[in-house]
């Protein structure tokens, strides 16, 4: 690679490319709940940054992520090293679904309620809370 080339892994450490894009979308899923946006596009957002957050705390502990991409997966292997990310099991695969529906078409794409949506941003801050604290040890 020319060395005027860098991608963001080459500047900081990779748990934390994951960790500050996952902020991003969690910030903008909060703000587009918060203003009425489309619950498509926020259950998508916050579908990325827990998956995200998810990837970057298993990096940090030294798991292999690499290759898993789907939200269930990365959950599963993060409840190995953190019991405490079991209790999100059924979260991930209703924010899965709803990912799914919203981004391939064929799928029946059901809207959730703004009441799910806001289960949904409180249930995923929680999940979020889980790697935050641990995010330091």
């Amino acid at each position: 690679m020319p060395d005027d080339i860098r991608t963001r892994a080459d500047i900081e450490p990779e748990h934390l490319v994951w960790f500050n894009s996952a902020t991003d979308y969690l910030k903008s899923a909060h703000l587009l709940y918060e203003h009425s946006g489309s619950s498509q596009v926020t259950t998508g957002l916050l579908y990325r940054a827990v998956r995200h957050h998810l990837k970057g705390w298993l990096i940090l502990q030294g798991a292999d992520s690499k290759k898993a991409i789907d939200l269930n997966v990365l959950l599963r292997k993060a409840s190995t090293i953190n019991i405490h990310f079991n209790a999100y099991s059924d979260f991930c695969k209703e924010i899965s679904r709803y990912n799914l529906e919203k981004n391939y078409p064929g799928h029946s794409a059901e809207t959730p309620s703004r009441e799910k949506m806001r289960e949904m941003i409180e249930t995923g801050d929680r999940v979020i809370g889980i790697v935050t604290e641990r995010e330091g040890e």
